[in-house]
């Protein structure tokens, strides 16, 4: 409440509570005056009765009597005597047959009337001498009663008006003032701030009761409100330096406008989207309504101004045709009540060149309601994205040339095929030519035998390459599967020694090509065949789900790989161990990376298991896949 108000009003207070006790007093007078003038009136009411009755006992026999005498006079007088008698209004006689003999007094307006037979014996009989009728009023009683009534209003008025000029009294004192003190100490805090507004004196107060405990407690919120000022200004500070000393471009604007034009629209829109597309006028007005309340100098420099002014000036050169999809993602999170988002869009500077900018758009806490702060920052991304352009650009030729390479590997392996075809079979010819010649070499016959042995070992990398090139070049349909169908494809196409065990656990559905998974499983499975060891051989295929996916393991019992060579396994052509130990060309695991590579999986050695080795396949999950497919089985 301000002063000015307590100067029109200076006892709102006390005036509400004095006309509240005046009144309450004269309800509280009225209801106990009713109460006792009703409790007086009935007590006169009950005289006046027992006087009516006093009547018969004392005055009917000598009335009687003198009628009998026919004695006028002497009725006349008792008449007279009984209408001295209070209340008594009207006397009347009437003969038997209800005749008026005499009547004295008024009739009365109000009255109470009493009929009193005369009889008196005579020779043993009753004899019927008439009436007598009394009538008595109340017009006193409600005069005196009245009378009363405002006689006892005018004493409990004075009563109440004394009482409230005592309470006035006592109220002024220790309540007017000090709510007057209070409430210009308020007002004073309310307009200076808790800063500029001194402490209210204690003094003024007595020292322990409500209004100086009220005081007391002003003095404490005015001094944390203060220490919140200060702090609240500090961090203004501090948060004010680093807006405009941050190297990203910040934005400061205003939305509640926006948000209140959009609420309008809200009964005709059903999808913001379409609405959007179908009102690209009404799009264009919303932007207009945005509020820039600031901006950083970063903002100032990346848009090429010279100053704030002149950005704020010439702001809409900064936008382009590409910016309007950020200012519509804008409004669709306003529509659904978020309070973030990041999008690309493209700005001008305000000499005309054309910047990608990465812009996060965030509405400042504990303003979400109002939408009249929100926090846009601009980050210059055109470098990156010309970068981004041109190492696609790379990745894209790349692609080209690897696709080139694998038609040409593809092609150069099947033409080789022939060739060598035809050494080893013309070198089969020679050393058929020199045995039948009678006089064979040792010599002769040892290097037609290592040319035998290199062109065979030629021949079947070369079919490695063109199995190879094959995979790399096939265009496969993938689809939903489950992998133990692979799985199965390779065990029938392999030769298991009879004493083997293969053991296979719960595999998953994966999207992939059935045919070259089955040759996946089946190169890891013939290296298990070929690297194992006197005992016998025991093969695991086991899964479990990954975030993202599944690791399906292979393991088995063999002579196991070194370590050292983990990072070497899956390069074409490599061999740890001579072409006398073990057979092949080191084609196959290379074979199972590139299947991995077109299922978007990965495969690795683990150097951790021991003893055997452990190959670990990683499938990215399948939509809609079942979590396992068939039942384990062990082979």
């Amino acid at each position: 409440m301000s002063s000015a108000f307590i100067m029109r009003r200076p006892h709102g207070v006390i005036g509400r509570l004095l006309r509240r006790v005046v009144l309450a007093g004269g309800i509280a007078a009225l209801i106990l005056t009713s109460a006792l003038l009703y409790l007086e009136y009935h007590r006169d009411l009950d005289v006046l009765m027992d006087r009516l009755a006093q009547v018969e006992s004392g005055t009917l026999p000598s009335i009687t009597e003198n009628v009998w005498l026919e004695d006028r006079e002497r009725l006349e007088l008792v008449f007279k005597g009984l209408l001295q008698l209070p209340g008594i209004a009207q006397v009347e006689l009437l003969d038997g047959q209800g005749r008026m003999l005499v009547r004295l007094g008024q009739e009365p307006a109000h009255a109470i009337v009493r009929t009193f037979p005369l009889k008196r014996l005579y020779n043993g009989q009753i004899m019927d001498l008439g009436q007598l009728r009394v009538s008595a009023t109340t017009a006193r009683l409600h005069q005196r009663m009245v009378q009363r009534l405002w006689g006892i209003l005018a004493v409990n008025l004075a009563l109440i008006m004394v009482l409230s000029a005592v309470i006035y009294a006592l109220t002024h004192q220790s309540v007017i003032r000090p709510l007057r003190l209070i409430a210009h100490y308020a007002e004073e805090l309310g307009r200076q701030g808790p800063t500029e507004t001194p402490e209210q004196d204690l003094g003024h107060f007595h020292s322990g009761d409500e209004m100086w405990e009220l005081v007391r407690t002003l003095n404490l919120m005015r001094q944390e409100l203060a220490r919140g000022h200060q702090e609240l200004a500090a961090n203004e500070h501090r948060l004010r330096i680093l807006f405009s000393a941050s190297p990203v471009s910040l934005w400061e604007e205003d939305f509640s406008a926006v948000a209140a034009a959009l609420e309008k629209h809200r009964p005709d829109i059903d999808d913001i989207d379409a609405w959007m597309r179908a009102n690209p006028t009404e799009v264009l007005a919303l932007a207009d309504l945005v509020r820039v309340i600031d901006v950083n100098d970063a903002t100032i420099s990346m848009h090429h101004a010279r100053n704030r002014e002149e950005l704020l000036h010439r702001l809409p050169l900064i936008f382009t045709p590409d910016s309007l999809p950020a200012f519509q993602a804008q409004l669709r999170a306003l529509w659904t009540g978020e309070t973030a988002l990041t999008t690309d869009t493209v700005v001008r500077t305000l000499d005309g060149e054309l910047r990608h900018v990465l812009l996060r758009w965030k509405v400042a806490t504990g303003h979400e309601q109002t939408l009249n702060r929100v926090i846009v920052s601009q980050e210059d991304i055109t470098e990156r994205k010309a970068w981004a352009n041109q190492l696609e650009d790379a990745l894209a030729r790349l692609r080209e040339s690897n696709a080139e390479l694998e038609r040409v590997t593809f092609v150069t392996a099947h033409d080789l095929l022939e060739p060598m075809r035809a050494v080893i079979s013309f070198s089969q010819l020679i050393e058929r030519h020199v045995r039948a010649s009678g006089t064979p070499s040792a010599e002769l016959s040892d290097d037609l035998s290592y040319l035998q042995a290199a062109a065979l070992r030629m021949k079947l990398q070369i079919e490695g390459m063109n199995r190879y090139a094959s995979i790399c070049q096939e265009q496969v349909v993938m689809h939903l599967m489950p992998l133990s169908l692979a799985v199965n494809d390779a065990l029938h196409k392999l030769s298991l020694p009879d004493d083997s065990e293969i053991e296979i656990g719960h595999l998953p559905e994966i999207i992939g090509s059935r045919r070259q998974l089955a040759e996946l499983f089946f190169q890891i499975i013939e290296n298990s065949i070929k690297f194992r060891t006197v005992e016998k051989l025991h093969i695991c295929i086991a899964a479990q789900p990954t975030p993202g996916g599944w690791r399906v393991t292979v393991s088995d019992n063999g002579i196991g790989i070194d370590p050292a060579f983990s990072q070497l396994l899956f390069d074409l052509f490599r061999r740890l161990h001579g072409p006398g130990q073990y057979s092949g060309v080191g084609i196959g695991l290379a074979l199972c990376r590139k299947i991995m590579e077109r299922h978007d999986g990965h495969i690795a050695f683990d150097p951790g298991y021991y003893p055997g080795a452990r190959l670990v396949l990683t499938f990215p999950a399948a939509p809609l896949a079942t979590p396992l497919a068939s039942p384990g089985a062990t082979l």
